[in-house]
């Protein structure tokens, strides 16, 4: 009788050692797999980081390349008020009403202390459908 629980226990022990091998083999083929997945994803993360870097770039140009067209557009659209100035209606002519609106004091001449000159540029920007510039003051006063 001795015998054959000795005989039961070691087979117990051979069975359990049997199981903690294939756990043991099951944890390795995991990390196996878990390595797989973790280079996947840093491959992912480094194609993503990509991507990202491209669309960056993308939208850096993009922004330069509105801003070339919208210069260009408005380069054209000053050159064609300046063209027509002195017709009759044009820019020149809005310009003298403009002029006459923002002289607060009707003296003839804009002043920089109550802002007229700032206001008379923006009005013939304005009146005739062109984009103020984003001018230094430095700008202002070589006017």
């Amino acid at each position: 009788e001795d015998e054959d629980e000795e005989r039961g226990a070691m087979e117990e022990n051979v069975r359990r050692m049997a199981e903690i091998n294939n756990l043991f083999a099951r944890i390795k083929e995991q990390e196996a797999e878990s390595a797989k997945l973790m280079a996947s994803l840093n491959a992912y993360t480094h194609e993503e980081q990509q991507l990202r870097h491209q669309t960056l770039l993308l939208e850096e140009e993009e922004q330069q390349l509105r801003a070339t067209l919208t210069s260009v557009s408005e380069t054209e659209r000053i050159e064609s008020l300046l063209a027509a100035w002195y017709l009759p209606g044009c820019g020149g002519e809005v310009a003298g009403e403009i002029f006459q609106e923002v002289d607060g004091d009707s003296d003839g001449c804009l002043e920089w202390k109550n802002d007229e000159i700032h206001k008379f540029v923006r009005g013939v920007f304005k009146q005739n459908n062109v984009l103020m510039p984003d001018w230094k003051d430095s700008v202002w006063y070589d006017m």
